[in-house]
């Protein structure tokens, strides 16, 4: 009993090494394709992957073409830079008008409607995902199943417009309002729009705060995960099933241990 409950221990304290990703969002311009890409300067011929946020999701290949002192297109959206203009390799499709852009040109693997890319040493799968808030969108990427692993990276992009939103607490929680050069904010459109998505309206009968939901199958992924030197030698792999409806939870642990599969609730 002790050398399992020092294996508990250890899988409590784990902790997944998720990769570092750099990424941004592309979107049409007249007769190019524009990119932003916070962060420094990226050289010309940078390789990337295009990703769509349609379903079902499609892969593009693209490298970049010119460096941009601006963009028009981009200011409308309350998206910063560096922005570049990109473009299709010959053995690619022509890009689509809007799309989420890694740097790089990781493995890739479709599931069902969507892609995964395998990012990070050890390589874990990453899920690209978007939603609605009432005025613009929350562009994701996710170290796993999205709404149910760590989230990577996160973007505001601003329409314009009203649209039916979609999004959930875990697409935007943590955010923070985006901020101009001078740390003064951009707009009131941009710092609302990290929350706008599910907050309640005040005086709308029927609203309610989203409560929060936890449930699912949480998998062990024992090569991208740093267990302790107890429990390292002896697992094969493992999972957590979780039933949330707040204020109850129920979780169930199975572990397997030397080829055999051991539970706890």
């Amino acid at each position: 009993m002790g050398a399992y409950a020092a294996l508990i221990v250890g899988l409590i304290a784990t902790q997944v090494r998720a990769p570092s990703v750099r990424a941004g969002v592309m979107v049409a311009s007249a007769e190019s394709r524009v990119v932003a890409l916070e962060g420094p300067l990226l050289a010309l011929g940078t390789r990337l992957t295009v990703v769509g946020t349609d379903h079902p999701q499609w892969v593009w290949r693209a490298t970049i073409a010119k460096h941009l002192a601006d963009s028009d297109v981009m200011a409308k959206h309350d998206v910063p830079g560096p922005f570049y203009e990109i473009a299709a390799e010959p053995s690619s499709k022509p890009l689509p008008n809007f799309a989420v852009v890694i740097i790089g040109r990781p493995n890739l693997k479709r599931v069902g409607d969507a892609i995964t890319l395998r990012l990070g040493n050890p390589a874990i799968s990453v899920s690209v995902r978007s939603c609605a808030s009432s005025e613009g969108l929350h562009l994701t990427l996710w170290a796993g199943t999205p709404l149910k692993s760590p989230r990577l990276w996160h973007m505001y992009y601003y329409l314009g417009y009203d649209v039916e939103p979609t999004c959930k607490l875990a697409d935007y929680s943590g955010v923070q309002p985006a901020a101009a050069p001078g740390g003064r904010p951009t707009t009131r459109r941009a710092a609302a729009g990290a929350h706008a998505c599910c907050e309640p309206h005040a005086g709308r009968r029927g609203d309610s705060v989203q409560k929060p939901d936890f449930s699912g199958e949480w998998t062990l992924n024992v090569g991208a995960s740093a267990l302790s030197a107890v429990v390292a030698p002896v697992v094969q792999g493992g999972f957590v099933l979780i039933e949330h409806r707040e204020p109850t939870i129920a979780v169930r642990l199975s572990i397997t241990m030397d080829g055999k599969p051991r539970q706890r609730t």
